[in-house]
């Protein structure tokens, strides 16, 4: 009876985190309620979040998160429940998120593919949770915290779209910078990083914002091998006021100092 089983995996839901070990001779019982598509949707998720929760007492957090997912949001959701359960589930979807696509950006798609095929997860699900994730961050201003997720699983869109949410500050554009020369494994993805910093640093610079940018404007064409972009900066410093043309000097003294001699020959 469909009634009686729906009210006894609500009532299996309220009690399993203190039953679970007990739950747990069930979980094949659980996991194909969960599959099978003769029973309702809302069985078939309430089965998904009781054996979810299950696996997650047995510290199987990718096995967890792969019933969370097919037990929706009503019974998983990351941006209004921070308990434990949530919490490690998130982490294990970062970890998934992360790893797959540092993978795809290595062009290793089939490796990409069958290690979420082998961890039973979906890559559209997982993007549009961490997504959320990063969305919710934005809003209650973590915005490093985004952005290290974001650099971290090679996300260009996102890069720039939490460096403008967060108004292009100093301090997240040098974060960027930092991660980028420091930590960045991706040579191509270094390079889309800082060609996205150069945007959001070339408006200030031209918005009359000289002094507080020019010194990092001036590192990011450098980490990019950009001699010209330097050479127009330095001419139209040079050419200004008398503060315009003594910031121009320290640069010039700055770029002499960085021991990048081709570069300073260059420019």
């Amino acid at each position: 009876d469909v009634t009686l089983r729906s009210h006894a995996l609500t009532k299996l839901l309220g009690c399993v985190d203190r039953l679970w070990h007990q739950v747990a001779e069930s979980l094949p019982d659980l996991e194909a309620m969960a599959e099978d598509t003769d029973n309702p949707l809302h069985v078939q998720q309430t089965a998904a979040a009781v054996a979810s929760r299950v696996f997650f007492h047995l510290e199987e957090p990718t096995q967890a998160l792969r019933l969370a997912l097919e037990a929706g949001t009503q019974h998983f959701d990351p941006m209004d429940d921070q308990s434990p359960y949530v919490q490690r589930l998130v982490s294990a979807a970062l970890d998934a998120y992360i790893q797959t696509r540092q993978a795809q950006d290595d062009e290793e798609v089939d490796q990409a593919k069958e290690s979420l095929v082998d961890l039973g997860l979906d890559m559209n699900q997982l993007q549009a949770m961490v997504h959320r994730l990063l969305e919710a961050s934005c809003a209650a201003g973590k915005y490093d915290h985004a952005l290290g997720i974001a650099l971290e699983a090679r996300e260009t869109s996102q890069v720039q779209e939490i460096l403008r949410a967060g108004g292009n500050s100093t301090s997240l554009l040098q974060y960027s910078i930092q991660a980028a020369a420091n930590t960045v494994t991706s040579k191509s993805f270094r390079v889309e990083v800082l060609q996205v910093v150069v945007g959001a640093l070339t408006v200030q610079f031209e918005e009359q914002n000289q002094t507080k940018v020019s010194y990092d404007l001036l590192l990011v064409h450098q980490h990019l091998n950009q001699a010209l972009p330097v050479s127009r900066i330095m001419s139209k410093l040079l050419q200004g006021t008398e503060d315009e043309f003594l910031l121009a000097l320290q640069l010039c003294f700055d770029l002499m100092d960085s021991g990048d001699q081709a570069f300073a020959q260059a420019v």
